[in-house]
């Protein structure tokens, strides 16, 4: 995690805003930047869905993979955790067919897609799409320097992990030595939040990673495969209530696991945290080709000494 003074802040003001790569003068009236890609969800439209993946998917078979690919003793006890009655008169592999984890292929167990991507020891080495892309770029286009850059392995959980490291350690806080409170660039429930939507509701067919891309004004995750229903994200933000999956099993694996509760708060989540501790509202974005979630920086525009301060 890197530290900023309150001076070194006032020098990262914006100059320059930035859409779809053309530029204009800073405008301080202003309240942010504008991302590369936004959809301006006061007049948004309906969601496209014409590359949502078929019903039933996850549970595809991964034929070249074995059980020995799978993490048996965290799924027990993930059974032992969330289903003690199964757990107790199953073993691991019967535990891991009965929660579509894995299905038979002749006369053998093989690991399911959803299997694989939440308990599968390494699924990159079968899977690579199912990665994370994490970079941290000096500046507010992908065409400014990269000052970080890695490709991060691992089942979901391992996955969630890896990346709030990578950003806590290519992004800044602010300490207040009176208060005693840290500052974050980025709200901790927001990013996790954003995180966990984008690897859990990611189209597990397209061959595309989930990127995480740290900008000097804002973080954005890019998720494969668009929203999975024809929903108003801007209306889902605030009003909430409403979760459809289009991974049902990878949905049910991560809310066992704790990283998603899956009722519906989830864009709601990420819109309070920005507001009260980020750097304004989130911009949720969708093509036919993924979801894009940015948060934008609270150290992008400094709001003052005093008020600095007082976080």
């Amino acid at each position: 995690m890197n530290h900023l003074s309150l001076d070194q802040i006032e020098h990262r003001t914006p100059e320059v805003e930035y859409r779809r790569c053309r530029s204009r003068p800073h405008n301080p009236g202003r309240r942010r930047a504008i991302p590369s890609r936004r959809l301006d969800l006061v007049h948004s439209a309906a969601v496209m869905t014409s590359l949502n993946a078929p019903p039933g998917f996850e549970r595809t078979l991964i034929r070249e993979a074995t059980l020995a690919d799978l993490d048996l003793d965290a799924i027990a006890a993930f059974a032992n955790q969330r289903a003690p009655a199964l757990a107790a008169h199953m073993d691991p592999p019967q535990l891991a067919r009965q929660f579509g984890l894995a299905g038979p292929a002749g006369r053998d167990l093989v690991p399911t897609a959803a299997g694989l991507y939440v308990f599968g020891r390494w699924p990159q080495a079968m899977r690579p799409q199912w990665g994370v892309a994490a970079i941290r770029v000096d500046g507010r286009v992908l065409a400014d320097p990269l000052t970080a850059s890695e490709s991060l392995d691992g089942p979901v959980p391992a996955l969630v992990q890896a990346v709030i490291a990578f950003v806590a350690e290519h992004t800044y806080s602010v300490a207040d030595q009176v208060d005693r409170t840290t500052t974050h660039e980025y709200p901790a429930a927001a990013l996790r939040e954003a995180l966990t939507n984008a690897l859990v509701h990611r189209d597990l067919r397209l061959p595309a990673r989930v990127s995480v891309t740290a900008f000097n004004d804002r973080l954005e995750i890019w998720s494969p495969g668009p929203a999975n229903a024809k929903l108003e994200l801007d209306s889902v933000a605030q009003l909430g209530g409403m979760s459809i999956a289009r991974n049902p099993i990878v949905a049910a694996m991560a809310r066992g696991l704790e990283l998603i509760d899956q009722i519906g708060r989830g864009l709601p989540t990420i819109r309070r945290s920005c507001q009260r501790d980020g750097g304004g509202d989130p911009i949720f974005d969708t093509d036919d080709y993924g979801v894009l979630v940015t948060l934008p920086s609270s150290l992008a525009k400094p709001r003052g000494r005093q008020s600095l301060r007082r976080q």
